[in-house]
């Protein structure tokens, strides 16, 4: 069971001390950026393979062999015996389609290349972002935590003064209109924190292993390959 304070703070509370760190946790788990590093060792060993098919072909052939007259032991030992060794060379005149498919390769290379330097700008940014989002929001907790205090000290204070005669019921329902506001405010900027966690830990992509350490009927969620 998720209890209330759980969702707001401690299921989502990154243990962060900078973007950086942010940054460099989304580099080493975003399960986009994985794939697409798995994409270039494929692009790079195509190219290894376009290349040897543009090399010349060699092949090596050793025989040997015995002939023999008759089935005899005087036959067999007067049989003679047969040794050959052969190199064949294939040089295709015509290359284009290998040449092709080498040109086809490096391009597909660099494609991979841009797109994954591209992706990593991008959750670079986004990681930073969402860190110094966390960071901002979480700050607003304690200064509504302070008004939701101050509306409570100031609500007692009214009643003392309605009780000794030297306020009216108005004074008094202004003060509790404002401790309910301050209060309601205090839930939305938690909720702000639990969603601003969510976002942070999606950018890092530790968001479902998160939630499956903590809650262990979630771990076969937790090993979701989204991240």
């Amino acid at each position: 069971q998720i209890e209330l304070k759980d969702s707001f703070l401690n299921l989502t509370g990154p243990t962060l001390r900078t973007a950086f760190e942010a940054v460099q946790e989304a580099m080493a788990h975003r399960f986009e950026l994985q794939s697409q590093r798995e994409g270039l060792v494929v692009a790079q060993r195509a190219i290894l393979r376009a290349e040897n098919d543009l090399q010349f072909r060699v092949d090596l052939r050793m025989e040997a062999g015995r002939q023999v007259a008759g089935s005899s032991a005087a036959a067999v030992s007067g049989s003679t015996q047969s040794r050959a060794i052969g190199i064949a060379m294939e040089f295709p005149f015509d290359r284009t389609p290998q040449k092709i498919a080498l040109s086809n390769a490096k391009l597909n290379l660099k494609k991979t290349e841009i797109q994954l330097a591209a992706s990593e700008r991008d959750i670079s940014t986004e990681a930073g972002e969402a860190f110094n989002r966390y960071e901002f929001v979480k700050r607003q907790v304690d200064l509504a935590e302070r008004s939701v205090e101050l509306a409570r000290v100031q609500l007692d204070a009214e009643v003392l003064k309605v009780r000794a005669g030297r306020s009216s019921a108005a004074d008094l329902s202004v003060a509790q209109d404002n401790l309910r506001q301050t209060e309601l405010s205090l839930v939305q900027i938690r909720f702000e924190v639990f969603n601003a966690g969510l976002v942070l830990r999606r950018a890092r992509g530790t968001l479902l292993s998160t939630w499956a350490a903590r809650y262990p009927g979630l771990s076969g969620i937790g090993k979701s390959s989204v991240c």
